[in-house]
């Protein structure tokens, strides 16, 4: 079973967890969330929420702050 994993803040760690949940096979991203949207950009719009009130509406089994 894959578990999905929410990530709000996009600073080093967010970012450095983005990226080594992508090789898990066993994992994914649910969503990443960040007040300054322009640290964002480089990821797939999929990912992106704008606030974290909508983080539930992805059904993460784990979010990181």
């Amino acid at each position: 079973m894959i578990k999905r994993i929410g990530i709000i803040g996009y600073g080093t760690i967010g970012s450095y967890l983005v990226r080594k949940i992508s090789l898990e096979k066993d994992l994914s991203i649910a969503f990443v969330c960040d007040v300054v949207k322009e640290k964002l950009s480089a990821l797939p719009p999929s990912l992106v929420i704008p606030t974290r009130e909508e983080a539930r509406e992805r059904k993460p089994a784990l979010v990181v702050e």
